[in-house]
């Protein structure tokens, strides 16, 4: 079950703060690590001056890896 979450007054560092934890499931259970991050500009612009970087996904596993 996915929910929505409001934006909040809060900038964090989601690098430092997501990649390479640990996912935990809904039981308690170990689930995998973060291995990257989807991000997605707000209003499709990027550059000075335009809203920052929302995470629209989190993704684990090998697919996400092939990447870096």
């Amino acid at each position: 079950m996915v929910k929505e979450v409001e934006p909040g007054p809060f900038v964090i560092d989601a690098g430092l703060s997501l990649l390479d934890r640990q996912l935990v499931d809904k039981d308690g259970m170990l689930a995998g690590k973060v291995d990257d991050l989807e991000l997605t500009f707000p209003a499709g612009v990027t550059g000075p001056g335009a809203e920052p970087p929302v995470v629209t996904a989190v993704l684990s596993g090998p697919g996400a890896l092939a990447g870096r």
